[in-house]
């Protein structure tokens, strides 16, 4: 069954021009948009099956995007970080 599933992939991929990418690559992507849509990484962790937290960050790919939400409920003094959220 497995040589069914890579032969269709690849088949498709070849027929969408799509290079270099592998069906494993979704998972990095399905992680990113958990956490870009605010999913918590100890949530994203039992989600995905994860056993040490430092795969959830490895696989979990972010934009500074996510971060300007937060950035603005900040109370404290402005740092650098937040300096350059602000400009992006």
């Amino acid at each position: 069954m497995g040589q069914v599933n890579t032969k269709a992939w690849r088949s498709a991929l070849k027929r969408a021009g799509i290079k270099d990418f592998r069906w494993h690559d979704l998972r990095h992507t399905w992680a990113s948009w958990h956490v870009q849509s605010g999913t918590p990484l100890h949530v994203l962790q039992e989600l995905g099956g994860w056993s040490d937290y430092k795969m959830v960050q490895r696989y979990a790919h972010l934009t500074h995007e996510h971060l300007a939400r937060f950035v603005e409920n900040s109370t404290h003094g402005t740092n650098m970080a937040q300096s350059q959220l602000r400009i992006v």
